[in-house]
């Protein structure tokens, strides 16, 4: 979790270290996590992909065209880089090579370029009182590295999420509390008419 959160179950959510991204250095390593979307043959389960990234800087101007994919943009995508993200992935963290979150992955594209916002976009709108969270709420420490152990210990189970559709149908369920409004998952989607 990116901050404290009270949840509804026992399970402990460690809160991910950040940091200013204006510390990374231009020639600093990048890390992006995040389950991109399973081919339409693997509907079942969808695994975590943890991908090296650089940032645009490392380059040739030349190598960067602006024509097809601009960064930085008005919408607050300001850290770019080069990596084989997928569709799928907007959303997950980008780490620093110390493991602090440093931003939040959100486009990419063909060429193997993608774009995240900075925690520092978030720093500001707290700052500027725009948010109803405080830096009180995030975790400027060190990564854990209890955290980091247990993530490896758990690596195959945490980084693949089994039945995905399934899973995604029952939350559906839940939530609308309607059995009745789904027929026949995991399969494609067909709703009735009390769901439309």
């Amino acid at each position: 979790a990116l901050i404290k959160f009270q949840g509804y179950s026992s399970n402990q959510y460690y809160v991910a270290s950040l940091k200013d991204s204006n510390t990374i250095p231009d020639s600093g390593q990048l890390f992006v996590s995040g389950w991109p979307t399973p081919p339409e043959d693997e509907k079942t389960s969808s695994e975590r992909k943890f991908l090296s990234a650089n940032i645009f800087s490392n380059f040739p101007p030349e190598t960067v065209s602006t024509e097809t994919f601009l960064c930085p943009d008005k919408r607050g995508y300001k850290l770019c880089y080069f990596s084989k993200v997928r569709k799928g992935m907007s959303g997950g963290p980008i780490f620093d090579a110390n493991g602090y979150v440093v931003g939040i992955h959100g486009r990419g594209n063909s060429k193997y370029k993608g774009s995240g916002i900075p925690i520092t976009e978030f720093i500001y709108l707290i700052n500027q009182n725009k948010s109803t969270l405080s830096k009180n709420d995030l975790n400027f420490k060190p990564p854990s590295q209890d955290l980091i152990a247990k993530g490896r210990e758990n690596a195959r189970q945490a980084d693949t999420i089994e039945d995905l559709y399934e899973l995604f149908l029952g939350c559906l369920i839940i939530e609308r509390n309607e059995l009745s409004c789904i027929t026949d998952y995991p399969s494609d989607l067909e709703w009735n008419d009390k769901c439309k």
